[in-house]
């Protein structure tokens, strides 16, 4: 019964709606269960209990919203007389990185970016893409980026191991700029880590203005990266948009031959090779979406089930609760080209089919419908382009209204 009562998501930590919300939760699982037959009607094994927001407009509606409405905030655009409904224009020349402070936990100087993400450690034939991703991403500037990576012990043996030669002529001790973390077993499923215990935990104990999760064979051009970054961020705050969140669609790129383990290897992994690699290609997989990004704040990471990455759905079920929610989508595929390491065949096992069926068993049991209304191309409310080395956000003009969810969301609880 504890593990069960502990599992419900009460949230007090971010929008003062929620705030009251969760102390309604209390009060109420605290009054229940003092009721044997309300216990008693608490199944054993599965999924222990759904837990149903009985007032849509408390949880996600959020009718009283101090900040205004997203459809507020689009309003505002229209009213105002701007060429190509622009409303944020950024120059490479005049970018502006955030003044450097100090957490008074850490005393480390504060970062921009809290970049983390996490790798496979029973499959060897992912390794040089794994390589590949540990090699770019030491192309970010250390003094804006914390590198985090989510790993059980086995890992260490391989991925990190101080004698692995790493592309563009990076020493072993520049391995030491990751850290690596291992999670707790409570906050993993049949061991791949909980997407919002990651966000949690990298929040808490890394300082840095954005904090983002990316799959672990994801490639970034970090200067296109950056300015995509900066754009959103200063157009939410000159706008007031206190929630936000920031994902994008990947270029399909083909690393494995076929046979084997012939991987192709990046030769630096710095931006001209990455974007070498990945303009020739357009997105075609309209609903993988391999990388979230948001503050300590714009996003209520903790209200969400426990979705384990690598997996199906979450993406798109985090696109449909940020529109249920009336948060701010951010769609920076045009002026982000990231890569996909395509090609590399899955371990069809057991313990990823069940891991997909944990996964499709959350949305299911969340979605009244289950229509899969998360494709960003028309549920971004934003999007940033690239154009004449400037990055724009404008409102996105392919939006449809059925990304707002017309029924109530379930949370379910293991």
């Amino acid at each position: 019964m504890p593990d069960i009562v502990q599992s419900i998501l009460c949230s007090k930590q971010f929008h003062p709606s929620v705030h009251t919300l969760g102390l309604i939760c209390e009060n109420l699982m605290a009054k229940l269960l003092k009721y044997r037959m309300f216990q008693k009607m608490l199944p054993i094994g599965g999924f222990a209990i759904i837990f149903t927001l009985i007032n849509a407009s408390l949880m996600l509606g959020f009718a009283a919203k101090p900040y205004g409405t997203i459809q507020d905030k689009m309003r505002e655009f229209d009213m105002r007389n701007m060429k190509e409904a622009e409303v944020f224009e950024q120059n490479n020349e005049d970018m502006c990185i955030s003044k450097a402070i100090y957490s008074k936990k850490t005393q480390a100087k504060r970062k921009f970016l809290t970049l983390f993400t996490t790798f496979a450690d029973a499959e060897p034939i992912r390794y040089t893409v794994q390589n590949n991703t540990i090699c770019n991403y030491l192309n970010f500037p250390e003094d804006l980026v914390h590198l985090v990576a989510f790993v059980d012990k086995a890992v260490y043996q391989y991925q990190f191991n101080e004698h692995i030669n790493i592309c563009g002529g990076h020493s072993n001790f520049d391995i030491k700029r990751w850290h690596l973390v291992v999670l707790p077993k409570s906050s993993t499923y049949l061991d791949r880590p909980f997407l919002k215990d990651m966000f949690i935990y990298a929040m808490r104990e890394f300082d840095s203005e954005l904090y983002m999760y990316t799959n672990g064979d994801i490639l970034y051009p970090w200067g296109h990266l950056q300015r995509s970054f900066q754009a959103v961020t200063t157009f939410v705050e000159r706008h007031e948009l206190h929630e936000y969140i920031i994902s994008g669609l990947r270029r399909e790129v083909t690393f494995y031959s076929g046979s084997g383990l012939d991987v192709e290897k990046l030769n630096t992994g710095d931006d001209e090779e990455i974007l070498n690699i990945g303009n020739s290609f357009e997105p075609t997989r309209p609903y993988a979406l391999d990388y979230f990004i948001t503050n300590k704040t714009s996003f209520p990471w903790h209200t969400i089930p426990a979705f384990v990455i690598g997996s199906v759905r979450f993406d798109n079920w985090l696109v449909m609760y940020a529109n249920k929610l009336k948060i701010p989508v951010f769609d920076i595929t045009q002026s982000t080209p990231v890569v996909h390491q395509a090609g590399i065949p899955k371990i069809g096992d057991k313990r990823a089919r069940d891991t997909n069926n944990y996964n499709l068993q959350l949305f299911q049991e969340s979605i009244i419908n289950n229509k899969n209304y998360g494709r960003i191309k028309q549920c971004a409310h934003f999007r940033t382009i690239f154009f004449k080395h400037r990055v724009k956000v404008i409102k996105n003009n392919y939006y449809l209204r059925e990304c707002m969810h017309k029924d109530m969301f379930y949370i379910p609880i293991l």
